[in-house]
């Protein structure tokens, strides 16, 4: 337990972000992309260089019939690349959701992340995709996906 204390915490030498994301789900062709909206708050914490921890929770609206809102939120582990003024990580992590519906069975999903942006002084912007789905485990299985525009911050 005093390692994974210390993994936690440890990274508060280096840099930390607030996140914030905005999205829909793009990738459905039979609906509109105001069926299903997505908020979510986060913060990331780089445990060492290039190296990062992530903590976020969000909610999505989804208007599709059979589908449910829910609270979403959960740990991710990441890397980074910093080429020049652009920045890329990529993320995976467990979530919890509060809501099961036709797109998704259980309360435990996996949750995958891929950020393309662009960085200057303390702050970046750029685009988050995101993948939710239970891989299987649970039934259905279909996923959900976002695409959101995101913001970071480094106090």
């Amino acid at each position: 337990m005093k390692w994974i204390l210390l993994f936690l915490f440890c990274g508060n030498a280096f840099a930390d972000d607030f996140v914030i994301d905005f999205g829909v789900e793009p990738f459905k062709k039979q609906y509109s992309y105001s069926d299903v909206m997505t908020l979510r708050l986060g913060y990331v914490n780089e445990v060492k260089p290039n190296v990062l921890w992530k903590f976020d929770v969000g909610y999505w609206k989804d208007d599709r019939k059979g589908a449910l809102d829910s609270f979403y939120g959960g740990p991710s582990l990441g890397l980074q690349v910093e080429p020049w003024i652009f920045l890329v990580q990529v993320f995976a992590g467990v979530n919890y959701i509060t809501q099961r519906d036709q797109y998704l069975g259980g309360p435990f999903q996996f949750k995958e992340d891929l950020f393309l942006g662009l960085q200057e002084g303390n702050g970046s912007i750029g685009l988050t995709l995101t993948h939710l789905s239970s891989a299987g485990i649970y039934k259905p299985n279909i996923g959900k996906n976002f695409l959101q525009l995101t913001a970071k911050y480094r106090p």
